[in-house]
């Protein structure tokens, strides 16, 4: 497990809660990141490789491999953003 700062819980839930003790629910920090807005357009295939680690795969030869790839994309850099957030909370 992480010591990374998840916020804690998004929306906390009092003990008289009808849901189970063992609920968490979502973490602020992927609250955040879940909400984060990344448009493709802002990013080129060289940048998006390298937060990846991998080349993106030809669409043509693999659209699977290519969708996945940018979907990879799209969640590192919503958690990049929801990270920042958390920061500047303090």
């Amino acid at each position: 497990m992480s010591n990374q700062n998840n916020g804690g819980p998004a929306f906390p839930l009092t003990r008289e809660s009808s849901f189970s003790k063992n609920y968490e629910g979502m973490t602020l920090r992927d609250y955040f990141a879940a909400h984060t807005a990344i448009t493709l357009d802002d990013y080129g295939v060289p940048y998006a490789s390298s937060i990846v680690g991998r080349a993106m795969p030809d669409f043509a030869a693999d659209p699977l491999g290519n969708q996945l790839f940018w979907a990879e994309f799209r969640a590192r850099m919503r958690y990049a953003e929801a990270d920042a957030m958390l920061a500047a909370r303090g």
